[in-house]
């Protein structure tokens, strides 16, 4: 599904992460995962569906990550036992050749949390009950995004919705 002009960023640390209603969104450098795709002139019939389908796929290629059994607090959160593991926010902007901006973030190799959020965050590693590769994680991610996008693109969504 990859078209010219499509690209990942993928930082090492992000400075001003964000997420749904400017809430901020809280990295720790070489231990997570921040990145962004942004993907060109993709045009479904029914872009709304993407909104559904793109957690999902994403929910999935995290429970292969880590073995583990995963909720979607929509419309763009990835959780387990209520503990935040993943964050997801999409911007569109233009109609007729439109860019999309899909931020993913992940906790991936964390032990611990800052205080304010001991009890409301998870990682991979935590659930996993050891290390994930950062690199898998990007990969998977991006599998999963190329997956959900083909998904409604080609309007076979049975496994996404």
């Amino acid at each position: 599904m990859t078209r010219r002009g499509d690209v990942c960023i993928w930082s090492d640390e992000q400075v001003r992460g964000r997420g749904r209603k400017e809430r901020s969104w809280f990295g720790e450098p070489g231990r997570d995962v921040e990145v962004t795709f942004r993907v060109e002139r993709y045009l479904p019939q029914r872009p709304e569906l993407v909104a559904s389908a793109l957690p999902t796929s994403i929910l999935l290629a995290l429970e292969d990550a880590c073995s583990t059994r995963l909720t979607l607090k929509w419309p763009n959160d990835v959780l387990n036992a209520g503990r935040k593991l993943c964050g997801i926010l999409m911007d569109v902007h233009g109609s007729t050749e439109p860019v999309w901006l899909i931020g993913i973030g992940v906790n991936v190799a964390r032990d611990g949390f800052p205080p304010m959020l001991m009890d409301r965050a998870t990682s991979l590693r935590e659930l996993a009950g050891h290390s994930v590769p950062r690199e898998d994680v990007l990969l998977g991610l991006a599998t999963a995004v190329d997956t959900a996008l083909a998904a409604v693109q080609q309007g076979n969504l049975e496994r996404l919705t």
